[in-house]
């Protein structure tokens, strides 16, 4: 018998739109069919939620009723020896995301509960080596941002009302802590200022009652306006007489330069008439010819400047032509080099490959634009099933276009490697309620 588990029965009460369901699937592959709102959805969520936590739906319990329950019985060999394991998640209206109970094929309880669940199932969404990691960075020192995701992920594990009482606490702690250590800056300070202003009690003694300073004030007042007066008159005084010093000096520097224009102007006199003379004995020089010649000049090294550039052009296109081919040789090693990496670490779907932004297939596009949907649909299971070792089942959730040799192929394939399918479609007749019908490959 083929290593791995998969679902031998269901029962299913008041879940979503499901009134009471029973499934004996044996480990057999099964289409549910059902017309739209007939509950082929809520099968499968019911089968996904007792083995899977993070499938659980936000509304569990059908409409109208107090609880719901999804037992779902799992079998086959592991590590050798036939196990099987009963999974019963119940919901209530105190329990919303459910009550999981987990037992031994002889009813005896399994303790563990959800974790129990994943270690048995292998389909485990949380990875304890990345949660350890998020504290810590590359370099070995403490991530703050990591150690608050840690602690995310353990809250999850309390009840909602419970983690609200902690964070109450926490904000009342640190309000608390905010609060005394205000406090006792105050108390530091003033023992400081206390230290600073120490005396001699004969000193206290002395200095304890204010002395009566309103006679003192009114008479020194009386002196201030007196006082004010004197500097008023005095400072006028002393400001006019500046005025008058002031003046006397600019008179006396006026007719010092005005002495001084007038020798300038008899010294300008003189040279004007000279320079009238040599004006009549000389011609104004042209360098009309020349600036013609340098036009010419300039024309031409502008000719140069372009040759050179084009030369220099040349040159740069053949320099970039050899680099551009050695490049591109290189992009095609690439592609021969990483077909090498794939062959020596092949993926689970040999042809497939993968770059930084894109997955191929036989070096082609992995879409329906270049591989017929059977093969995408194949190369899809194919992974799936590698992604999951321990609990062979796979889900279609849209199988309603699958034709029978796409259907045919699928059950070949998963057969082939001991899986079980549970395909959900849609009765396009719209008459039937959900339906198990059980499938196998046939023969071509």
């Amino acid at each position: 018998m083929k290593e791995g588990l998969k679902i031998l029965s269901a029962e299913v009460e008041n879940f979503k739109n499901i009134n009471h369901k029973v499934v004996e699937f044996e480990g057999r592959s099964a289409i549910i069919l059902g017309k739209n709102g007939s509950g082929k959805s809520s099968l499968i969520q019911a089968l996904t939620c007792a083995i899977d936590s993070n499938m659980i739906p936000s509304k569990a319990i059908k409409e109208g009723e107090e609880t719901a329950s999804a037992l779902v019985k799992i079998g086959g060999v592991l590590g050798g020896e036939y196990q099987e394991y009963n999974i019963d998640m119940y919901f209530s209206e105190k329990d919303q995301k459910g009550k999981l109970v987990v037992s031994d094929k002889d009813g005896g309880k399994i303790p563990g509960g959800k974790s129990m669940v994943k270690s048995i199932v292998g389909n485990v969404g949380f990875d304890i080596l990345e949660f350890i990691n998020l504290g810590l960075t590359k370099d070995g020192k403490v991530s703050v941002p990591g150690v608050k995701e840690q602690i995310e992920v353990l809250l999850q594990f309390l009840p909602a009302e419970i983690q609200k009482k902690l964070m109450e606490l926490d904000a009342e702690k640190k309000a608390v802590y905010d609060e005394r250590t205000e406090i006792n800056k105050d108390i530091k300070s003033n023992e400081a200022k206390l230290k600073d202003a120490q005396m001699d009690p004969e000193e206290i003694e002395k200095y304890s009652d204010k002395l009566d300073d309103t006679e003192v004030k009114k008479k020194m007042s009386e002196i201030g306006e007196a006082i004010s007066n004197y500097d008023r008159i005095k400072n006028g005084v002393d400001s006019k007489r500046e005025e008058k010093e002031n003046a006397d000096a600019y008179i006396e520097s006026l007719e010092l330069e005005l002495k001084k224009k007038k020798a300038d102007r008899d010294i300008l006199s003189e040279e004007i008439a000279k320079g009238n003379g040599w004006l009549k004995k000389n011609e104004r020089p042209s360098m009309e010819l020349l600036s013609t010649e340098l036009e010419r000049i300039n024309t031409h090294n502008e000719t140069v400047k372009k040759v050179v550039e084009m030369k220099e052009f040349d040159k740069n296109v053949k320099d970039l032509t050899v680099k551009s081919e050695e490049k591109t040789s290189r992009y095609k090693q690439i592609d021969v080099d990483k077909l090498e990496i794939f062959k020596d670490n092949p993926l689970p779907v040999k042809g497939l490959t993968f770059s930084e932004d894109e997955i191929l297939y036989n070096g082609l596009p992995f879409n329906e634009n270049q591989h017929p949907s059977s093969t995408i649909i194949g190369v899809g299971l194919t992974v799936a099933m590698a992604m999951n070792p321990n609990l062979k089942l796979l889900i279609i959730r849209d199988g309603s276009l699958l034709d029978q040799k796409t259907l045919n192929y699928i059950l070949k394939l998963i057969e082939k490697k001991g899986y079980q399918v549970f395909i959900e479609m849609v009765d396009q007749s719209g008459e039937k309620d959900v339906t198990v019908n059980f499938i196998e490959s046939q023969g071509e």
